[in-house]
């Protein structure tokens, strides 16, 4: 039997792992957005600019879940869901349909700036879940 050579295995890096170091995009006074705990009591409106990198998806969860760390757990993990799945559309430019199908379901508002070269997703989440099919999936 003739030998074959394989190339060298490369590690994955675990879920949620970011490849790049932190510091060389996030600004000292902005740490908290990714801390995953509630803070600042009256603080509510917050954005960041990421830049279109699929390997600091795993910072935009967690600037998500930090966004929702005072609502319920479905609140919080639908809004991560949803934000996260718009974030990677905007990145890859996916025209599979199905996660923006999931995001035209469940969110109550969601858009983009219609600029391919500079794209800017947001999305909006009815604190109640009243409007989303979230609901209703949840008692299928």
């Amino acid at each position: 039997m003739p030998e074959t050579a394989f190339a060298p295995v490369v590690p994955i890096p675990v879920q949620g792992e970011a490849l790049v170091p932190s510091a060389s995009f996030i600004r000292p006074f902005q740490r908290h957005y990714f801390s995953r705990s509630p803070e600042r009591p009256n603080y509510r409106a917050r954005s960041y600019d990421f830049p279109g990198v699929p390997a600091l998806m795993p910072l935009t969860r967690a600037f998500l879940d930090t966004c929702a760390a005072t609502e319920t757990d479905d609140y919080r993990y639908l809004f991560t869901l949803l934000g996260s799945e718009l974030a990677n559309n905007a990145i890859r430019h996916s025209l599979s349909g199905r996660g923006l199908a999931m995001i035209d379901a469940l969110a109550t508002d969601w858009g983009d700036n219609g600029n391919a070269e500079y794209r800017t997703v947001w999305l909006y989440l009815a604190y109640d879940l009243a409007e989303s099919d979230w609901n209703t999936a949840a008692l299928n």
